[in-house]
């Protein structure tokens, strides 16, 4: 049901368009022409719609646009019974619905902040929509970053974990090796203070022998066989100390050579020992990695939670924007049901208007004269309803200045008594 909006006074009509920026006079409202309304409700579907239309098309196919936007604009406003006509309706026609539009820009006018503010609202929301959006991309790419830093990682943490396990084994090795060598040192040590001694011993012994061959030459000899046969066995002892000596001189060579060898094996294990303190090192950095990248997983943690409750309140905003779409496909639609029965109400009325346009000739003229004396009619009411209303605003004044005078009168009969 549709509220009735009376007629305003003409004047205010005008001034109210005028102050809008719309050009429109008296005269035009009074005996409005079917080119005057085209260009009127072009501007108001300008002001009020944002709808230009384009000059460059045919002139009925420009009416028929011109009517099904302003129709659609009029029936929000309030103007239910807005028909073909109306493109070119008589004076009172206009009046009334140009004060529908005044009545609609006013209440517009009322509820512009609102508007203003449901469009700030839209466009923060859009703005925090490209904000959640670009948020997202960015956190994808920084996830995306740390991923392939955590993999890079992990591979250099397999790689080290390999070499580590690699040096473990060849230390282990080693070590054993080094044990071994220390008890194969500790017996050669064992055998070398043996052979020493047997060294010192037979040193002795040869020293010995040679103190009693200088003893025996100064002595006479008195039994000349057993000299001969005594020298014969020192001879023979000689030769074997001697044998002896050697065989000691050649382990004596071979304990040197163990002991270089011993000596190389200790620079080895200090090598070792180095390297042993390098993999220390690696194993720390290894425990520091793997910190980092548990403070890494925090992190993706943190921002995988970001991201999904920028998700949902992505997801919310799209469902608006589908229900506003899903809207506005409806409206679409109804505009295309709409504007097909347009067509086809015009398809129907171009072969009425074949068969209308024989009588049109002959009953135009007539139609013609009726319309001239009803606006003059129309403009004689409305002139007579302004001059009523100012003989009305002439009466109330005059019974105001009554009332006043008698008033004043009263008030002074009461000072007087």
């Amino acid at each position: 049901m549709h509220n009735h909006v009376p007629d305003l006074p003409l004047k205010d009509i005008v001034q109210y368009f005028n102050d809008i920026e719309i050009d429109l006079r008296q005269s035009d409202i009074l005996k409005p022409t079917n080119s005057f309304l085209l260009r009127l409700y072009e501007n108001l579907l300008i002001y009020f719609c944002n709808t230009k239309i384009d000059y460059n098309i045919d002139e009925s196919l420009y009416q028929l646009i011109i009517y099904k936007n302003i129709y659609s604009f009029f029936t929000k406003i309030g103007i239910p019974d807005f028909n073909i006509k109306d493109l070119s309706c008589e004076s009172r026609r206009l009046i009334n619905i140009l004060s529908y539009t005044v009545n609609y820009s006013m209440y517009r006018d009322t509820k512009k902040q609102i508007y203003k503010k449901m469009k700030c609202i839209n466009e923060e929301k859009n703005q925090l929509f490209e904000e959640i959006e670009k948020k997202i991309k960015n956190k994808e790419k920084e996830i995306k970053n740390i991923k392939i830093n955590l993999n890079t990682q992990n591979k250099n943490k397999g790689n080290l974990e390999g070499e580590i396990n690699d040096l473990d084994n060849e230390l282990k090795e080693i070590i054993k090796i080094q044990r071994g060598l220390v008890n194969d040192t500790e017996k050669l040590k064992i055998e070398r203070d043996e052979l020493n001694d047997k060294l010192n011993s037979h040193q002795l012994l040869v020293m010995n022998l040679k103190k009693e061959i200088e003893l025996l030459k100064t002595q006479v000899v008195s039994d000349p066989g057993k000299l001969v046969l005594l020298l014969k066995e020192m001879k023979e002892l000689l030769v074997r100390e001697n044998l002896s000596l050697k065989n000691l001189e050649i382990e004596r060579q071979n304990f040197i050579n163990k002991i270089s060898g011993l000596n190389k094996s200790k620079e080895d294990f200090k090598i070792l020992i180095e390297k042993s303190v390098i993999i220390k090192n690696i194993y720390n950095e290894i425990e520091d990695i793997e910190s980092f990248i548990s403070n890494e997983d925090i992190i993706i943690q943190n921002i995988e939670s970001t991201i999904n409750a920028s998700k949902i309140r992505l997801n919310y905003i799209i469902r608006q924007i589908s229900h506003i779409e899903s809207k506005i496909y409806n409206l679409q639609e109804n505009d295309r049901k709409c504007t097909e029965e347009i067509y086809n109400k015009m398809d129907k009325l171009k072969g009425d208007y074949k068969d209308i346009s024989v009588k049109r000739n002959t009953t135009q003229d007539l139609i013609d004269e009726n319309i001239k004396k009803s606006k003059n009619l129309e403009y004689e009411i409305i002139k007579i309803k302004n001059e009523h209303e100012c003989y009305v605003n002439d009466v109330i004044n005059l019974l105001n200045n009554i009332k006043d005078n008698q008033a004043y009168y009263f008030n002074s009969i009461k000072k007087n008594l």
